[in-house]
This record gives structure tokens, sequence and C-alpha cells, in this order.
């Protein structure tokens, strides 16, 4: 593992997700881990998302917001970032040795990278069309009437911003599907929809 663990060869699905910050599905079998220690490992991974979402909701500020959309700003903070990602390799050092934590290292401090630079975020969300004409349907059996009344298409696009404040050339994003009425542990959620989620106590651009 020697050129793994130095960061010089990647496995796919052997990484930290930066959207989650949890492991790949991959980990568990690449280092023969337990359930047990995979879901341990997974805690953590939750655990430090919180720390996240709180220091990145503390610094946010909307630029403009509607119905089913919002635009945002967040500074650079890249202290936090590479203390958390230090923390955090130390953490699973710790926990599952020093070889985990080198192979699994990179992958760490790069889901911890956006916070290298400012950014601007534009999140949407909203419902099928088709979903809606479903949900107007009265014989519509309870459990599918409560997945389709829950599942939400989203669309995020993030840009970097410069030391001057002017937008960088490129643009980041991903979409897909959601489900608001799953609040299970392993929910997927996009990476501001916590942003999304708490809008209405963030502040306002010049305010």
């Amino acid at each position: 593992m020697g050129l793994i663990a130095d960061g010089k060869l990647r496995v796919s699905g052997v990484d930290f997700r930066g959207d989650t910050l949890m492991p790949g599905d991959e980990v568990k079998e690449f280092f023969g881990l337990t359930q047990a220690e995979f879901d341990e490992m997974k805690q953590m991974g939750r655990t430090r998302l919180l720390v996240r979402q709180d220091r990145e909701a503390a610094m946010a500020v909307v630029r403009s917001s509607s119905e089913d959309r919002i635009e945002f700003e967040l500074p650079a903070d890249p202290t936090f970032a590479e203390t958390q990602a230090s923390e955090y390799i130390e953490d699973l050092s710790h926990r599952f040795g020093p070889q985990v934590a080198g192979v699994l290292g990179q992958s760490v401090k790069d889901a911890y990278g956006d916070l290298n630079h400012a950014r601007i975020v534009k999140y949407t969300l909203s419902i099928n069309e088709s979903d809606m004409e479903m949900l107007r349907r009265t014989d519509l059996p309870k459990k599918i009437r409560d997945n389709m009344e829950g599942t939400r298409n989203y669309q995020m696009e993030q840009q970097s911003l410069d030391a001057s404040g002017n937008i960088a050339p490129g643009i980041t994003g991903s979409s897909g599907t959601l489900n608001l009425n799953d609040t299970s542990a392993e929910a997927h959620r996009p990476r501001y929809h916590f942003l999304w989620e708490r809008r209405d106590k963030l502040p306002l651009v010049g305010k």
C-alpha cells in the first residue's frame, strides 16, 4: 500500500466523500473492517459533518432567496479546514491505525478543500410536475403518496471568489433527487442542503 498511503495512488471508493465526510462504500472491504468498525467510522464522519455545518452556517450570508431557490456566500476558512482535517486524520490513526489513516488522509483533506476558497453557492429545490399531477389523485396508496410528497429535485452550483471578491472562472455542481421524508441517518442530503434548512436564520448580504 506504499503509493496509496503516500497519497500518490487512489482506489475508487476507498476515500472520504466531501459532501458527507464519511467513508466510501469500498472502505469496509478494502481494510477488512467489521460492520461495527465501519459504522463507527461513518459515525465519526457524521460528527465532523455537524461541526462543519455549524461553522459554515455561522458564516453564510444570503444574497437572494425565493420559495424554491437560495443563493448564498461563504468566506474562505482555510485554518478551520486544516485543523479539522488534521484532527480527523489523527482520530482515524488512533482508532484504526496509521496505515488506514495514511491511505485515507488525502481524501479527508480533499473533503475540506472547498473551505480554502470563498464561495457563492446557488441551490434549488423543486418538485416534479408529474409528481404534482399524481398527488392530486385520491386513490394513491399512502406509502407511495408519502414517498412522492417528500421527493424533491435539487441542483447545486458553486463558484469560487478570488482575493478581490470577483467570481473566478469555472463552476462545480451536482443535481439529483432527495426525499425530505427520509430522516434516517443514511438519508441522502446534498452538500449545502443544511443551509437551505436554516435559510430563515441566515443574515442577508449587507445587513
